[in-house]
């Protein structure tokens, strides 16, 4: 979704025409930048958090040549997405069963927590009970 069809999506779910819409969207984004240009975070609840980062001088490789050359220092902005923003993963909670699948034992090893007795990384996981 772009700038555009997001203000057509918005102006449409609430009655709202696209000129205020609009207004409202840059002045917003305006803000969040400007925030950020001056070390703030601006978290949005349950969406995720902006924040500036300062990206140090460092020397790069032009890809073509091979030639070091001087990367100049930057302000840049990150984003990190909140805990349930995502719809494609399920919320974290308490009562997870992790199974991992064992490679030399015959048997599915069902375990709580976020490893294996084998000591590697669970393979599957999903919510029991919920």
């Amino acid at each position: 979704m772009n700038r555009s069809e997001l203000v057509n999506a918005v102006a449409e779910k609430t009655d709202t025409p696209r000129t205020q819409v609009k207004a409202v969207l840059a002045a917003t984004l305006d803000q969040i930048m400007a925030a950020t240009a001056t070390g703030e975070k601006v978290i949005l609840a349950v969406f995720g958090t902006f924040e500036g980062s300062n990206r140090a001088a460092r020397e790069g490789r032009n890809p073509a040549t091979g030639e070091p050359l001087q990367i100049a220092a930057s302000r840049g902005v990150g984003f990190k997405p909140g805990r349930h923003s995502s719809s494609t993963s399920p919320a974290p909670s308490d009562n997870w069963i992790c199974h991992a699948r064992p490679r030399r034992h015959p048997a599915t090893v069902a375990t709580i927590g976020t490893h294996s007795p084998l000591g590697r990384p669970d393979l599957y996981r999903w919510p029991v009970g919920g």
